[in-house]
């Protein structure tokens, strides 16, 4: 696509799927006044002028360096769904963007119930399997906002076992309801998967009792034990 010099006056600021707040914009704007918008904005036209869906914070420092024109690139990007995947798409490939960032905006998405799972993973050229761990660490964040810089430090996969792996007292999300209900076409199947649900849910209350059953008898042999060595 072609890169064009667009007044500023043409130019608004749309919605984001990052946070609405913008963060310190000093020293992008610093960094523009000595160099300019290195990076273009990707706008959609929209009644007569432009709507900024990529770039939102490069076009607010932009205004604080008074800028008259910036380098745009115009999208046939239509609103909604399409829009918030280019956002996801454009986010996920900037260098400098951090895990916790990745992980909530990726929740941010699958949190849009006409988005799937299969587009975000699309989008973003990740498996569905790794866009529902970046989910749950977006959740786990979104509750413990207070672990951010351990996310930040450790990465997504190391937050996903030490946190969200084995957090089964709670009910499915939307974009996990999805992989359990997307290849269930019919009644037939859903009472197939339920069926197969509780067979293997009967096989680990089984496991669970012979494991325990296994632990006490070692338990009542070992005391005996323990005795004879103390005695000796």
């Amino acid at each position: 696509m072609a890169v064009i010099n667009m007044v500023m006056e043409q130019l608004t600021n749309g919605t984001n799927i990052r946070s609405a707040d913008m963060g310190k914009l000093d020293s992008l704007k610093a960094s523009i006044q000595s160099y300019g918008v290195m990076q273009p904005i990707c706008a959609r036209k929209e009644g007569d002028g432009y709507k900024v869906i990529c770039g939102h914070r490069r076009f607010e420092a932009a205004k604080l360096a008074n800028l008259e024109t910036v380098p745009v690139i115009v999208t046939e990007t239509k609103d909604g769904v399409e829009t918030i995947l280019t956002q996801l798409t454009e986010n996920c490939q900037r260098k400098n963007l951090m895990p916790s960032e990745f992980a909530k905006a990726v929740l941010t998405v699958l949190d849009n119930k006409d988005i799937t799972q299969a587009q975000v993973s699309t989008a973003i050229s990740k498996s569905e399997a790794l866009v529902s761990k970046y989910a749950k660490v977006g959740d786990f964040l979104s509750k413990n906002p207070d672990k951010k810089a351990e996310v930040d430090s450790l990465g997504l996969e190391a937050i996903y076992k030490k946190y969200c792996k084995n957090r089964n007292s709670r009910s499915l999300n939307r974009w996990e309801k999805d992989i359990v209900v997307k290849n269930i076409k019919n009644p037939n199947q859903l009472s197939e998967a339920i069926a197969k649900v509780e067979e293997a849910l009967k096989e680990l209350r089984d496991l669970q009792n012979t494991l325990t059953a296994t632990a006490e008898q070692t338990s009542t042999v070992a005391e005996p034990q323990e005795s004879l060595v103390a005695k000796a």
